[in-house]
């Protein structure tokens, strides 16, 4: 009672994957310094949303009109 349950916990790592883990990799990078670092940041969280966006209307929803409906 109150636990955390194991899907739970693989939401969490998916999550800390997708988002939280690109932005750390950007900021403890030796390739950039200073601003370039912000703007790696900044463009790590931007185009992870624009990619998003582009599998969503280039590849999913195109299998879905595809699909036999049933």
């Amino acid at each position: 009672m109150g636990g955390i349950s194991i899907w739970q916990l693989i939401i969490i790592v998916i999550i800390f994957a997708v988002f939280i883990l690109p932005i750390f990799m950007a900021l403890f990078s030796k390739k950039a310094s200073g601003s370039n670092k912000v703007m790696w940041v900044a463009s790590s969280i931007f185009f992870a949303w624009l990619g998003y966006f582009a599998v969503y209307f280039l590849v999913i929803r195109k299998a879905l009109s595809n699909s036999p409906s049933q």
